[in-house]
This record gives structure tokens, C-alpha cells and sequence, in this order.
């Protein structure tokens, strides 16, 4: 999973065991977050670069919003997810964050502040996932289907619909060749973009795949958008990036 990120000041965010780190690199400093009792699996940073969220192993985990620049914890969601929360990612405005979770639904969770300073994280919405194994999770930006998951031959969309998530199941369609689902990104201003085993790029519009693009020659591991396009990285050790 891509659990390394820069925060605000540039410097690194990334976890070791049950530690968060965060390390300057020009002075070869590190500050720590030591909030968890067994090894971190997922790690995410806001879109501001203001906080983090690590998810753990564990029978009950819960996922930790910290400080990206201090390391100081903010708040622990309320528990809902069991064995661990290997998939975490925040919304675009930074105010949700979504979870999956080890448990053989792979169950989903969205949480909110309503603040934007998470002391105030509250759990939104709950849903069974995919007996098949999720892989990742992704905020599309887009309202008619804002949150997707994908793993092993499979992609979904989700919808909160009170305390809930209404699932649209994504199509591979006939451009499209059924596939683990690795990652995804969303193209600033356009469409959900997501990585595949073969090396493709899956281009969709709405819940459908609409156009494919071999992006790597291996599996695709890695995405993330810009404003100066899409980024892929992939196991053939290529970083590539798209306009």
C-alpha cells in the first residue's frame, strides 16, 4: 500500500511497526506517533497535509488522526472495524475519512468532522464490503458516486444514504478484462482513473470502465493526481507521468 507522504513542511510521513514517523530530512530529525498498541498496516494524509491517519492490526483497531507536523495525537475514531484496517484515505475537503477492514466483508467506514480539526471524529456511515479482498479505497470527488473501493476482480462505488452506503457495482464492460484493481486516482476536473495487474490503466466513466491505456508493463502499484496530471507508478520500477 502507499503509505509514504509529505506533510506541509516537506517533510516525510511514514510508519515503522506501530510507529508514525515524521522525518526532516535537512536536519535528520524525526517526531513520533506513538498512539498505537499494535503495527500500523494503512496511512493517509489530508489534502492540506495538516493530519494523519493510521489504521492498525488488532481484534477491535481503530484508525488514529495525528498532527503531521508534530506527531501529537488528535482524536481515535470510534471503533468499528475487527482484525485490522489495512485501507484508509481522506476525502478531498479533508472533512471524511474512509476505512476498510480485515474482517471477511471487508467492511467499510466513513467517518466526518464537522469542526476540520478531528477532535470532534465522529463514525457517518457503515457498510458490508466485498467478500473479495479490497485493496484500496478512494474518494472520487465525484457526488454521484464519491467513494470507491477495489481489489481482487472487483471495483464497487458507495453513496452514504443515512447511516449506510448504497453500492453501485463497477462494470469492466466489454474494454475492460476482469482483474485484481490496485489503486485509483482521480484527474483533476475529470475522471476516475484506476491501476490494474496487467499494467492498464482503466479509465471510467461513471461506475463503467470506458478506456483503457497500457500504462506499465507490469502491475500499475501506484497513482496520484496533480494539477499537472496523473501519476503511475509500477512494479516495472517506471514512474510515468500523464497528461
Amino acid at each position: 500500500s502507499n503509505n509514504l507522504f509529505y506533510n506541509a513542511a516537506g517533510e516525510v510521513v511514514y510508519s515503522s511497526a506501530a510507529i508514525g514517523i515524521i522525518y526532516n530530512s535537512v536536519e535528520h530529525k524525526q517526531k513520533f506517533y506513538v498512539g498505537h498498541d499494535d503495527d500500523i498496516i494503512s496511512l493517509a494524509v489530508s489534502p492540506d497535509r495538516q493530519f494523519v491517519a493510521t489504521g492498525q492490526l488488532g481484534k477491535r483497531p481503530a484508525v488514529h488522526v495525528w498532527d503531521a507536523s508534530t506527531g501529537q495525537g488528535i482524536c481515535v475514531l470510534p471503533t468499528f472495524h475487527t482484525r485490522g484496517i489495512p485501507c484508509v484515505t481522506f476525502s478531498p475537503h479533508g472533512q471524511q475519512i474512509a476505512s476498510v477492514g480485515q474482517d471477511s466483508n471487508h467492511s467499510i467506514a466513513v467517518y466526518q468532522t464537522k469542526s476540520g480539526s478531528w477532535h470532534d471524529g465522529v463514525i457517518q456511515a457503515t457498510e458490508k464490503g466485498s467478500q473479495e479482498k479490497v485493496l484500496f479505497v478512494h474518494f472520487t470527488g465525484h457526488p454521484e458516486l464519491p467513494l470507491m473501493t477495489g481489489g481482487v476482480n472487483h471495483m464497487n462505488f458507495w453513496k452514504i444514504k443515512g447511516r449506510s452506503l448504497n453500492v453501485t457495482r463497477g462494470l469492466f464492460g466489454k474494454k475492460g478484462k476482469t482483474q485484481p484493481i490496485l489503486c485509483a486516482a482521480t484527474i483533476y476536473g475529470g475522471p476516475v482513473v484506476a491501476g490494474t495487474a496487467s499494467g492498464h490503466l482503466y479509465v471510467f466513466r461513471g461506475a463503467k470502465v470506458e478506456k483503457v491505456s497500457l500504462g506499465h508493463q507490469s502491475s500499475v502499484n501506484s497513482l496520484f493526481a496533480t494539477n499537472k496530471g496523473l501519476v503511475s507508478g509500477g512494479k516495472d520500477g517506471s514512474v510515468k507521468l500523464w497528461d
